[in-house]
């Protein structure tokens, strides 16, 4: 009997499996270095995932967590990992409260609100179980506007024995210049800072009574790129100068068929520490002719990069993006990118027959073509899709017509 294909209703690829498919995973292991051992079983589902871990670190620890869709909105139980971005943080990536409780994020094309209530909690490293001890009452409201596409605003309350409240903006021009404010009260002291990002990176931070400064710049042309930064970096092991000023070197460049990185860094006791590495691609041969002269591997000068999201504004992972005679997958944060040999205006699709997440989607909006552009001048594309709920995919099933070579 012949598999099925993908049936077509309505401008909507079905994908081939029918009905709703559920993942198990089950983990287990131990650490001598912790004396720690435990196990996890991970499941997730058309709309749910969850996982329920065990583990025993001076003492028995267990872990729960359960994320599942509730119409269009998300709601988060047990462990979990709250991420918190500020539009200023240009000099490095968003960082995260760990938290136990209850969760529910709402979104629109424009907005997107979070609410928790619950506690902050400490991580315990017990292997393979994301075990948190509570430590105190924590209410979060988290919210974000986006009132046109250059311009976005952000809400970030925190509410326990300390407050925080704050206010941000975001302004990106067309020429990739990003610019950023936000200003409240953070752990109940005011609180503001901005930030410019380009080529140069300043940043001038003002908070319980202590400035902090730190500027630099990145020269970037094709495969090297040479930054320097001047930061003051807070160094937890000197209690006595808990804060020193540093300079932060990093260096990228091809020798030959090598690409060689060098870096350097400061360490929590202050110390300047130094890293580097140099990689390449070594083939036997051409695998599909057989023969045995190297693959020459080349870099294209264009680039076509985007972003793939739900209608709440959510990254969807796994999202297949044809540009051109080409196919591409949205990464975990839901970002794609092709490099092509000229800026040719190039076609876009969603190809939803190929999607590898799970579920079913729709296309919301996608433009029809793009023309891309040089390696490094931002210019990234922003496709939608909707989420179909599970009647509404075996409706069109039901109804849709069957392609040649379906049973």
């Amino acid at each position: 009997m012949a598999l099925p294909h993908c049936n077509q209703h309505r401008g909507v690829h079905l994908r081939p499996a029918c009905g709703i498919r559920t993942g198990v995973r089950a983990a287990t292991g131990g650490s001598s270095l912790h004396q720690g051992y435990g196990g996890a079983l991970n499941v997730w589902g058309d709309r749910f995932e969850g996982n329920v871990g065990v583990g025993y670190l001076d003492g028995v620890r267990l872990s729960v967590f359960l994320k599942r869709l509730v119409g269009t909105d998300t709601l988060r139980l047990g462990n979990d990992m709250i991420p918190v971005r500020f539009v200023t943080d240009v000099f490095g990536s968003s960082h995260s409260i760990l938290a136990q409780g209850a969760g529910i994020r709402r979104g629109t094309k424009r907005s997107q609100l979070y609410a928790f209530v619950g506690a902050s909690a400490n991580a315990t490293p017990a292997p393979f179980v994301n075990a948190l001890r509570h430590d105190q009452i924590v209410g979060i409201v988290q919210g974000v506007r986006q009132l046109s596409p250059a311009v976005r605003t952000t809400m970030h309350a925190l509410f326990s024995s300390r407050q925080t409240i704050l206010q941000g903006i975001e302004w990106t021009l067309p020429n990739g210049l990003e610019l950023g404010s936000i200003g409240g009260v953070g752990g109940n002291q005011p609180y503001a800072s901005a930030s410019l990002a380009l080529s140069l990176l300043q940043v001038l931070t003002h908070a319980n009574d202590r400035t902090s400064v730190s500027f630099g710049g990145t020269f970037a042309t094709g495969l090297t790129s040479l930054g320097l930064d001047y930061q003051v970096v807070h160094t937890p092991y000197r209690p006595s100068q808990p804060f020193v000023p540093t300079v932060a070197l990093t260096v990228r460049l091809p020798l030959g068929n090598y690409r060689v990185n060098a870096s350097s860094f400061v360490s929590p006791d202050g110390r300047v520490n130094y890293a580097g590495f140099a990689s390449t691609f070594f083939y036997a041969g051409d695998v599909l002719t057989g023969a045995t002269k190297p693959v020459e591997i080349r870099f294209e000068r264009f680039i076509v990069e985007g972003t793939v999201v739900d209608e709440a504004g959510a990254s969807v992972d796994g999202a297949a993006i044809a540009i051109g005679n080409a196919t591409v997958f949205s990464d975990s944060r839901g970002h794609f990118f092709l490099r092509l040999p000229s800026n040719r205006v190039v076609s876009v699709r969603v190809a939803l027959e190929e999607f590898i997440t799970d579920g079913y989607y729709e296309t919301v909006g996608v433009p029809a073509s793009v023309r891309p552009t040089r390696d490094g001048q931002r210019a990234p594309i922003r496709v939608v899709v909707r989420r179909l709920h599970p009647e509404r995919v075996q409706d069109g099933a039901d109804s849709a017509d069957t392609q040649p070579g379906s049973t």
